[in-house]
């Protein structure tokens, strides 16, 4: 039986969700019932899995990677608050303005200044959702024609999408020029356990 805390409940009917008029009223509702599901979402991330990068959506618990595991079938996990940083242009394209200040102050609070740790991550996978996370907030906050026109938090973002960057190079440093599938964000070698191939995405 799943825990009551991890259950989402929609305050509209299934009969007002599945309806296929597309009126702007029906538009107006979607817009809310994805804005409301991305909120029950965050708030139990924020609740239940930071500061690691992820919250098992049954159990409500932090998905981590320890030290000494090596976890093939999560490779996502680099304990760098993924979930974090793969949401803040959602935050900001969602309208959610006071919670991307928090998300902004919580990474200020823990002195959160660049992304050197000793962690393998996946190149593709960190490439997308944090480095994506990191520009895409970035060029909405430096964008003078939205609401939330904030270029010094903008470049705040800049700087941390540069760091994590110069990091992830060292993974296209090979002879064919095809990255690696992993790199290290302290620059140490990657675990020599783990499967030697390419990242072909």
């Amino acid at each position: 039986m799943l825990p009551i805390r991890c259950g989402y409940v929609s305050r509209y009917s299934d009969e007002e969700i599945l309806q296929s008029s597309f009126t702007s009223s029906h538009l107006e509702l979607l817009k809310n019932e994805t804005r409301g599901l991305f909120q029950f979402s965050w708030n139990s991330y924020k609740e239940y899995g930071l500061p690691y990068d992820e919250v098992k959506p049954l159990s409500c618990t932090p998905n981590k990677r320890r030290k000494d595991s090596l976890d093939l079938q999560n490779d996502v996990l680099g304990n760098y608050h993924l979930t974090l940083f793969d949401n803040l242009d959602s935050l900001l394209v969602l309208g959610l303005w006071d919670q991307f200040n928090e998300t902004l102050q919580y990474l200020e609070d823990i002195n959160f200044v660049d992304f050197d740790i000793d962690s393998d991550v996946s190149l593709f996978e960190t490439d997308i959702r944090v480095l994506g996370g990191l520009l895409s907030a970035h060029l909405y906050l430096t964008d003078e024609r939205h609401v939330m026109f904030e270029p010094k938090k903008g470049r705040r973002l800049l700087e941390l999408a540069v760091d994590l960057a110069d990091r992830l190079l060292p993974a296209f440093d090979t002879p064919t020029g095809v990255p690696l599938p992993r790199v290290n964000l302290k620059g140490n070698p990657v675990n020599s356990n783990l499967p030697h191939d390419t990242c072909t995405a």
